[in-house]
């Protein structure tokens, strides 16, 4: 099961959907990953990101 960081993070109250929208609508005009995004954003930290990328990771 590969489940997306955006839902990921959204289901343990991390970001809101509208966040989550938000830095979508960015990628989609600019590019970059998702996660860098949201740390650019202010939403979460370095640290939150690894931590979902690896709570990602063990789902695939």
């Amino acid at each position: 099961m590969n489940k997306l960081l955006g839902l990921l993070l959204i289901d343990s109250d991390e970001i809101t959907t509208s966040q989550l929208a938000e830095a979508l609508n960015y990628q989609d005009k600019n590019g970059g990953f998702l996660g860098e995004i949201l740390i650019k954003m202010g939403y979460i930290d370095k640290n939150t990101l690894e931590k979902y990328l690896k709570k990602q990771e063990k789902l695939k």
